[in-house]
């Protein structure tokens, strides 16, 4: 008895890789170019991995669906919070003490754990493009000095801490702060 028609291993390993072909699925997605791509009858290429760093993430995850024979439509995601889900943000910024316009930068694209620290540079420009004021902070005395402008300023702020992980510790506390 057939379960599923396809299946999409998009993060495989070389055992992970195994679970379809095993399980008898008849079209299995997975990533070229490894060892174990093999067990793939319909691989991917993933676009990243040949330097394209301006494809949305989505879009390259709806690769292996397209290989499948999946929709091709562009991926339009959509955030649509409950009224729940404002009223827990709502409380989180209360108690925060952040009651005016922000904006969060949350640098995810191309990221990998083994460098040595995420790739900072441009955070700034990022907030000052789009119309927030910005602060880059790339040592320890300069952070207290930074903060108080941030707090500050009448609008948004950024301020861009250049580090290593190495310097950040459970507990340990910045200069300039509560």
């Amino acid at each position: 008895m057939l379960l599923f028609a396809a299946a999409a291993v998009t993060w495989a390993t070389a055992r992970t890789a195994q679970i379809p072909l095993v399980a008898g699925i008849p079209l299995r997605a997975g990533q070229a170019r490894r060892l174990y791509s093999v067990l793939f009858n319909r691989r991917v290429t993933v676009r990243s991995e040949h330097g394209d760093r301006t494809t949305p993430w989505t879009e390259i995850l709806l690769d292996y669906a397209r290989v499948l024979g999946g929709d091709d439509a562009p991926a339009q995601p959509t955030f649509a919070p409950t009224a729940s889900d404002e009223a827990e943000a709502g409380a989180l910024l209360r108690e925060r003490s952040i009651d005016g316009p922000f904006a969060l930068l949350h640098p995810t694209r191309g990221l990998s754990a083994q460098r040595e620290r995420w790739p900072a540079a441009g955070f700034v420009a990022l907030a000052r493009a789009y119309g927030l004021a910005a602060w880059k902070v790339a040592a320890t005395h300069e952070f207290a000095a930074a903060l108080a402008a941030a707090r500050a300023h009448a609008g948004p702020a950024l301020i861009e801490l250049v580090t290593s992980i190495e310097d950040i510790s459970p507990g340990r506390r910045l200069e300039g702060t509560a």
